[in-house]
């Protein structure tokens, strides 16, 4: 069945876009893709019909959706944002200097206008991160380094799945140490019943959103009084700071494209939360409501089942 929707650009015409498939039960669902722009223009010309009498005049069985690739493209906009700084080129690590020594002046120009030339140094930027992350969490000083007691012998004996489950636990040891922060975790703590966040006045048992939100709990309702952990200035590692925030969003960014590729649509959606927020704090505003549209709209769907 062919279709009729208006064209987002000249509302006053009235074209034919393509085909939507008609079956026993009806029109069918088909995905429209484009970027973000094309995707919020269809879909309010859509809700503008949505008082029509029928399914065709409703301009039902299309869903609207920005596609992926857009929406990476955006995040390596948020990377470039916020590490790519031109006057930290004789600082070492940082991004610009990385991509002095990698020779790569066209990257330089950001995802917009070089997409391709950002990502590939994103994804080096990234491995090198996690490279030095994974020799300090072990202990080696050099690339080369071979520890023979390093792999357990039977490891390397064992079957696929045995050493792949090794590699994958070591591989979380990093991320947990690096990019996984204790300070981040306090509310997750508190929602899975942590001790931690739990109130110290004997019987209370009260659960807590964070360190804090205990502390003043105590004082307030127990009268008990502890050293807070706030009280303790730890001298910031801004260096070190800056490393595990570039290591965490790199890690992010090509966890989505591997998901993409793998054809991964639960993993996609996870990450799509994560991105929506990221999306929100740095002026992505659009970005972020089309994807907290379609998470949600997902999310409806799954729970219903229809």
């Amino acid at each position: 069945m062919k279709r009729r929707m208006w064209v987002a650009n000249e509302p006053d015409k009235l074209c034919y876009v393509g085909y939507v498939p008609m079956g026993p039960g009806g029109i069918s669902t088909v995905l429209v893709g484009g970027d973000r722009l094309t995707e919020g223009n269809s879909r309010n010309i859509q809700w503008a019909f949505a008082d029509g009498a029928t399914k065709e005049d409703r301009l039902e069985g299309m869903v609207f959706m920005f596609e992926d690739w857009h929406a990476i493209r955006n995040l390596l906009q948020i990377h470039y944002k916020i590490f790519f700084k031109k006057t930290s080129a004789k600082d070492h690590g940082t991004l610009f200097a990385n991509m002095n020594t990698l020779r790569c002046s066209n990257a330089k120009q950001g995802p917009g206008p070089a997409y391709s030339a950002y990502k590939d140094v994103m994804k080096k930027d990234t491995t090198a991160l996690f490279l030095a992350a994974a020799m300090e969490h072990f202990g080696l000083n050099d690339v080369t380094d071979n520890p023979s007691d390093f792999i357990p012998e039977n490891v390397k004996t064992g079957t696929p799945e045995e050493k792949r489950e090794w590699l994958h636990q070591k591989a979380a040891d990093v991320v947990d140490t690096f990019v996984m922060q204790s300070h981040l975790m306090d509310t997750c703590n508190a929602a899975t019943g942590n001790t931690d966040i739990i109130c110290r006045k004997e019987g209370c048992g009260k659960l807590c959103k964070d360190k804090k939100d205990r502390e003043n709990h105590e004082q307030k309702k127990h009268s008990l009084f502890t050293v807070s952990d706030s009280n303790i200035v730890a001298e910031e590692d801004y260096k070190k700071n800056h490393c595990e925030a570039r290591l965490g969003l790199g890690f992010v960014i090509l966890n989505m494209l591997d998901a993409v590729k793998e054809g991964d649509g639960e993993r996609l959606f996870r990450l799509y939360k994560v991105a929506l927020l990221l999306y929100k704090a740095y002026g992505h505003s659009q970005y972020a409501y089309s994807t907290f549209h379609t998470t949600s709209k997902l999310h409806i769907v799954t729970k219903d089942g229809t």
